[in-house]
């Protein structure tokens, strides 16, 4: 090291905790109740270093994208089996009831794998759409016609 570079401190064994604490997922309100200090008591620790509190974000932004990635695959490849068997059980149903019945428990494994596949792209940074909550678009479409006015004389008697 060289005479004018400070080192980063390592910090006390409690930062250290938090930080590991942090990086591993776990929510900061459980730390400090385990700690038995506030929350802004954390944050201000973690703050104490920020460089190593920009790190620690980083990893843990990653481990949940690679969580909710893992739950997504997971998801899907329920799904598929679900599928597939659902699939079987369709072609054998003799009533329509029966059949009805069958349709109605794809509709919640397909709800489970496109919730987190929304998750996924929102955790990556990438743009979702919610379009349609049940009341139609989210906003208002006017539209406006202009009629140019004419100058011929729309009398027709003779």
């Amino acid at each position: 090291m060289m005479k004018n570079e400070i080192a980063e401190p390592l910090g006390d064994f409690e930062t250290q905790w938090i930080f590991s604490e942090y990086e591993s997922g776990k929510p900061v309100s459980e730390i400090a109740a385990e700690m038995k200090i506030s929350e802004n008591r954390v944050y201000a620790k973690m703050r104490s270093r920020p460089k190593t509190y920009e790190e620690i974000k980083c990893a843990r932004e990653e481990l949940y994208c690679r969580r909710l990635r893992r739950v997504r695959g997971l998801a899907d490849s329920i799904a598929m089996d679900y599928l597939e068997r659902l699939h079987e059980k369709l072609a054998d149903a003799e009533t329509d009831e029966e059949k009805d019945t069958l349709y109605e428990q794809i509709e919640k494994v397909l709800k489970i794998a496109k919730q987190y596949g929304d998750r996924v792209q929102l955790a990556e940074g990438k743009l979702t759409a919610n379009i349609g909550n049940g009341n139609g678009l989210p906003f208002k479409i006017v539209v406006t016609e202009t009629y140019e006015a004419t100058t011929q004389s729309t009398d027709f008697t003779d």
